[in-house]
């Protein structure tokens, strides 16, 4: 800061320097609030497959007849697939059943899979 007689303040170069800083500043900011804001994205997307994957084990439990194969859909823009294969050897006379159950989601966007697995045992229906 230069000083003439009873006049202060800041020079031209002081200034642009300062708003240079600034600038900077801001840009490194901004860029990273841009990258915590695409992470925070990506784990909402991520948590919406997951809850996709829960829900479609879930399903099953409602469900009457079991027959192995696979289902597949699409749902918030993402897709699923639902594998049913019962356990070789599981089966206890005409007692409960032992089956495979796999969930897939894929997220596209994201370029990401969530893989459910689980093991029910199911009751024969007449």
């Amino acid at each position: 800061m230069k000083q003439h007689g009873s006049q202060a303040g800041f020079s031209l170069i002081e200034a642009l320097v300062a708003l240079a800083a600034v600038a900077m500043v801001l840009g490194v900011a901004l860029q990273q609030a841009r990258v915590t804001l695409n992470a925070a994205r990506k784990a909402e997307r991520q948590s919406v497959a997951l809850l996709l994957a829960e829900s479609k084990l879930s399903e099953l439990a409602l469900r009457q007849d079991w027959r192995p194969g696979e289902e597949q859909g699409e749902e918030s823009g993402l897709r699923w697939q639902l594998s049913l294969q019962p356990r070789e050897g599981s089966a206890l006379l005409d007692g409960p059943r032992l089956w495979q159950v796999s969930v897939t989601v894929r997220d596209a966007a994201n370029d990401a899979n969530i893989a459910l697995s689980s093991l029910r045992l199911v009751e024969r229906r007449p």
